[in-house]
């Protein structure tokens, strides 16, 4: 296992020239290597003693041969057993030969014959070997004529197996010579720029401290360093490198930190407590250069690359604070030319947003292609329009990509939005062919949402680089760095403190800065009562601030206790933070952003809305641009400061509803207050339980309000009418069947519509119709006037043989074959419709048992209230 190199510098030769320089080259790469921090272990060709200083070096004077060389290959690339290296470095300085019959690049041995190229090595053979090497990472830096050929042999190209990585750079193309510089004492062209390109603390690197130097950067310099010093040697250095970038020279973390001398600067803040890092913030953006060059890499060779990490990795930072700057810069790649836009992120209407992003770019006119009949054919002219149009290289970056689904969200319009904005996106990228570079940030957590999608899931699993967990190292650096820049120290033992706590607590980043956001400010607060205070700060300065986890706690908590005392300026506080939190479906909880106009109500004029914002401001809880648009300074808020969690819990299946019904209203409202837009049922119903709770917290805004009420009083409407008609046809049918001597069944009609009517008074008053008054006479008509023989006389023990009416009819006398004679009182004035519909009850439940033949379903549908 380990890092092995194979350094290889032959001056001595039998039929070409001596060389003076291959010796000096060899052992100044061989130095370089082995002092790396993460060294590798060198074994040198020709090697001899130092006497004068008692250690190995490459030997001037003798000689190598091709046995020799190729053994020592195989030995480096292919050996023996079971065992070997992670990484094989090759590099060689010497003559190299080239056949042009064969069309065939070698390396030349000490014992190469020119003529029939015997003592050379093939550069095939050396690709073919390393086609078959287990070695991973491999590494092969040539600095002799014609030594291009090793990029040009298709065998070299890597495997597609996971985790392999090559380099070749090579001094000239295969049929170009290749120069030692004029000096005695100095190395070759291509070797002199390697050695510039390896040493850390090279300016015309410009490294942080703690920054790598890997493959991917070492080819960047050098196609920089060879526009400058290669001008005077007509030879054509070529780069190519594979896979991941392979670490070889680091800068000290220490470089920095122990500069002493750096002004102090007590008024500038050098941490960015939950805000992300931008552009302007490099000179205090640390703990993510090997990061950095990934996405450099992934963007400079494919057109996409999607940064995913959990909530609180940094994702945005990097891409904001490292990547773009790095590109714009174009030190490490060829990228100083590209344009890069300003960072969009999709909100609830990401097509319009895209379009409003590339419209400055390339001239589109967004209400056109925002045209109600946008379909796939509008998405293919938008990317044919992007090509046609394109002249440069362009960067989008798309931060917070999961909002395609967190905020996109809710309807089949905004399905399809999402779907026509995947597809012009990537149609656009497809179409420019590498002019235009998509990057997109999102949590990890929303990864499987996109590989359910097809046209995502591929592109996502080819394009992806991973944040991973800061190490031990790149969490120093993140505290100790900024602070330096500021002519500040960090105590070595709050470091030490902060390092453990932040690695115990994944994804704790945003805690992070804003704890030492909050130490500085408790050292700020110490300087202004005392400038001559110590420019350090330390552990009393953490445990003011709360620690890493307390910090926030107590900072967010704080600024809602200064409310104590008026329930109007907590509530809006409380509904600000509430209505900056989109609540997860099947995910976590997410950020969402509103304008401020969105929190004005009745209840919390614009004022107030603005004075409050400006406290959480101050507190760095929130963000505000100057579009007015309001954002949590980060997620981190919502995982880790419980009093918000608790009034999620308490609120969460209610948001939703309420942003709806804002919407719903917006939409009324922009619509000349269409009756289409009514709520109708269960909509209604919802609308109506949450309007005056959430009125009187200031959620609905008076155009809100109206609408729910609007709704309900049209709705009221509605079934007034319906429930009139329904009674009329009710009253009309009784009147019928009636008429058509139905007695029985008018009888049934006529108590159904009171049953009705009944239930509409007892349940539902509001939509009583003016029809239900005539009921209540019509069915007491019908009872005594109409069918007053369905009464049944009970009492007699025998037949009834006779019956008769009094002269005022309020009377009637029976005869029956028990040999009596019964009174019967038949006056019934002054019955309200309960007492009427208990009389009817009575009345066929009587009819009923003596008729059986009436089924059971009738008996259910005339006893029983609706």
């Amino acid at each position: 296992m380990g890092r092995d190199a194979l350094v290889v510098g032959i001056s001595r030769y039998t039929s070409l020239s001596d060389l003076d320089a291959p010796v000096r080259d060899a052992e100044a790469i061989a130095q370089a290597l082995e002092k790396s921090d993460n060294p590798f272990t060198v074994e040198r060709l020709p090697l001899i003693t130092d006497k004068e200083n008692d250690r190995l070096k490459t030997g001037k004077k003798t000689t190598v041969s091709r046995k020799m060389l190729r053994k020592a290959l195989i030995q480096k690339f292919k050996p023996a057993g079971a065992t070997y290296s992670d990484t094989v470095l090759f590099y060689f300085s010497g003559h190299g030969l080239y056949d042009p019959a064969e069309d065939k690049s070698y390396l030349a041995a000490s014992d190469a014959d020119p003529d029939d190229f015997e003592g050379c090595y093939a550069l095939r053979d050396l690709a073919e070997l390393m086609r078959n090497s287990p070695v991973k990472q491999q590494i092969v830096w040539l600095d002799c004529c014609h030594s291009g050929g090793i990029v040009a042999v298709n065998q070299a190209r890597p495997t597609d197996a996971a985790g392999y990585s090559r380099c070749f750079v090579a001094a000239s193309q295969s049929f170009e010579m290749a120069y030692e510089r004029s000096q005695a004492d100095s190395f070759s062209v291509l070797t002199d720029g390697l050695l510039r390109g390896l040493d850390p603390e090279n300016p015309d690197l410009n490294l942080k401290a703690g920054a790598w130097i890997d493959t991917a950067s070492l080819c960047a310099y050098l196609s920089q360093y060879f526009k400058v010093h290669g001008q005077t040697y007509p030879q054509r250095p070529l780069f190519s490198y594979i896979g991941d970038p392979v670490l070889l020279a680091r800068k000290s973390s220490a470089s920095v930190v122990d500069d002493r001398d750096r002004p102090l600067r007590p008024d500038i803040q050098p941490y960015r407590a939950l805000e992300a890092f931008d552009a302007d913030d490099t000179e205090f953006f640390f703990g993510r250069t090997t990061l950095t060059d990934k996405l450099l890499a992934q963007i400079y060779d494919e057109p996409f690359l999607a940064v995913l990490g959990p909530s609180g990795s940094g994702k945005s930072s990097v891409v904001r604070a490292g990547l773009l700057p790095e590109l714009t810069k174009g030190a490490r790649r060829d990228t100083q030319d590209w344009q890069i836009l300003p960072v969009m992120k999709p909100g609830d209407s990401p097509l319009e947003e895209l379009f409003e992003a590339l419209a400055s770019v390339y001239g589109f006119k967004t209400v056109n292609l925002l045209s109600r009949d946008f379909d796939a054919e509008g998405a293919a002219n938008f990317a044919q329009q992007a090509r046609a149009k394109c002249d440069k290289t362009i960067v989008l970056v798309i931060d917070q990509f999961e909002e395609i689904f967190t905020l996109c969200r809710g309807s089949e319009a905004k399905d399809r939005e999402r779907g026509e904005f995947l597809e012009c996106l990537f149609g656009a990228v497809d179409a420019l062919a590498g002019k235009l570079r998509l990057v997109v940030t999102m949590r990890a957590d929303f990864l499987g949402k996109c590989l359910e999608r097809e046209d995502l899931a591929g592109r996502i699993s080819a394009g992806r680089v991973d944040v991973t967990p800061l190490n031990e190292d790149e969490i120093t650096e993140i505290i100790v760095q900024p602070a330096a820049q500021v002519g500040l120290r960090v105590a070595e033992n709050l470091t030490k403190q902060i390092v453990q706590e932040t690695r115990e607590r994944p994804g704790s980043l945003p805690l992070l800065e804003y704890a030492l956001t909050e130490v500085w400010e408790a050292w700020r607060g110490d300087y202004a009562a005392n400038p001559q205070t110590v420019p350090e700060l330390t552990k009393a300065h953490y445990e003011t601030a709360g620690g890493l986890v307390g910090a926030l706690e107590k900072q967010a908590s704080k600024v809602y206790a200064q409310c104590d005392g008026d329930a109007v300026r907590q509530g809006l506080v409380q509904r600000i933070f509430l209505e900056l939190v989109q609540p997860g479906v099947e995910t976590e909880d997410t950020r969402r952003r509103v304008r401020k106009s969105e929190l004005v109500s009745e209840v919390h004029p614009l004022a107030l809305v603005e004075a409050v914002l400006a406290e959480l401001v101050v507190a760095r809880l929130v963000v505000t641009d100057e579009s007015e648009v309001v954002d949590l300074a980060h997620e981190a808020l919502i995982r880790h400061w419980e009093m918000l969690r608790g009034w999620l819990e308490k609120h969460r299946k209610h948001l939703p509803l309420l942003r709806e019904l804002r919407e719903d209203a917006r939409q009324w409202a922009a619509d000349k207050r269409e009756a289409k837009y009514w709520l109708r049922g269960a909509d209604l119903e919802t609308a109506l339980r949450l309007l005056e709770p959430y009125r009187e917290l200031g959620y609905l805004d008076r155009v809100t309000c109206e609408f729910i009420e609007g709704s309900q009083e049209s709705w009221i409407a509605e079934e007034t009418e319906k429930e009139k008609q329904i009674l009329e046809a009710l009253y009309m049918t009784a009147e019928v069947q009636w008429n058509d001597r139905d007695q029985l069944n008018s009888l049934l009609t006529i108590t159904k519509a009171a049953e009705r009517v009944r239930w509409l008074r007892d349940d539902r008053p509001d939509i009583l119709p003016d029809n239900a008054a005539k009921i209540a006479p019509k069915l007491q008509l019908t009872l005594y006037d109409r069918i007053q023989e369905t009464q049944r006389l009970e009492g007699h023990r025998d037949s009834v043989n006779a019956v008769v009416y009094s002269p005022d009819g309020q009377t009637l006398a029976s005869a029956s074959a028990d040999k009596s004679v019964k009174l019967w009182d038949v006056r019934h004035e002054g019955l309200d419709l309960d007492s009427l519909l208990a009389t009817a009850r009575r009345h066929l439940a009587n009819y009923l048992h003596h008729n059986p033949n009436v089924s059971p379903s009738d008996k259910k549908l005339l006893l029983n209230d609706p």
